[in-house]
């Protein structure tokens, strides 16, 4: 599960906007050069398009993640789903300890191998975070919304 964070208009400015970011491949209802007519994914066509926020829309991110990330900002509510202003949000990132968001792995090995249970989060991770964060709040501000994450 993940959760998304970012300014609270974004698929409704996305969408009036057209700012998607949109990539095309063969659909998989292509079997040996025959195409399903009735696909839901392409329509019959054989292309599937899809369509991605550009950077510093969006971030998604793993549901432990962004309880760390959420606790070590101290944003209000909890980490599923809340909104704050970007000011809030700005003054957060100044005051991060990125310590507080830097985890090691959990990892259990056995006979089979090892069994991962989480991945951790590292430090240039958690810079990537931040960075995205930032962006976020730029945006947000400059479209006078909250940010939001769900």
């Amino acid at each position: 599960m993940t959760v998304n964070i970012g300014p609270a208009d974004s698929y409704t400015w996305l969408t009036e906007t057209n700012n998607w970011i949109k990539s095309q491949e063969e659909c998989m209802c292509v079997w040996e050069g025959k195409i399903e007519s009735n696909c839901v994914y392409c329509q019959g066509s054989g292309v599937y398009t899809s369509k991605t926020a550009p950077f510093g829309e969006c971030l998604n991110i793993a549901n432990g993640n962004m309880a760390t990330l959420h606790s070590a900002l101290g944003l209000p509510g909890d980490s599923w789903s809340g909104s704050c202003s970007p000011q809030v949000m700005a003054q957060a990132i100044l005051e991060l300890d990125t310590s507080l968001v830097c985890r090691v792995p959990s990892v259990e090995y056995n006979e089979e191998g090892p069994t991962v249970y989480n991945g951790g989060i590292h430090e240039e991770q958690t810079e990537r975070y931040v960075e995205h964060l930032r962006a976020i709040v730029i945006r947000a501000v400059a479209r006078d919304v909250d940010i939001s994450w769900a």
